[in-house]
């Protein structure tokens, strides 16, 4: 089961992008550059070998493994951790829709078709 309020390991691409390397002391933000230093260290630690940064692959299994290579990196550079992270997967879009109400309707709609049954 698999909806747009899942949590899942999902890069942050309006933090991340645009991808750069850079000096450690650097004005990234006048270099036009996002949080993302492109050293690959989420790829290369990945066991399925997937780039997360990409988008979500069908391929990932969740391990986590590329979020604290992430924030690895993001504490020397001393930026805040969390560019790749647990999220909901509408939450990556800007323009999310709100459909909470609908969600906790149909999840009521099962709890009482499911008491009806026991």
């Amino acid at each position: 089961m698999f909806d747009e309020n899942t949590w899942i390991v999902a890069y942050d691409k309006k933090r991340g992008e645009k991808r750069g390397s850079r000096a450690k002391n650097t004005d990234y933000k006048q270099m036009n550059l996002g949080d993302c230093v492109n050293c690959y260290k989420c790829v290369n630690c990945c066991p399925t070998g997937i780039d997360i940064r990409n988008g979500l692959q069908m391929e990932c299994i969740g391990c986590a493994a590329c979020i604290d290579a992430c924030d690895t990196v993001m504490k020397k550079m001393n930026y805040n951790t969390g560019l790749i992270r647990y999220m909901k997967e509408s939450s990556l879009y800007e323009e999310t829709k709100n459909k909470n109400s609908l969600s906790k309707l149909r999840l009521t709609a099962y709890i009482l078709i499911l008491s009806l049954f026991l």
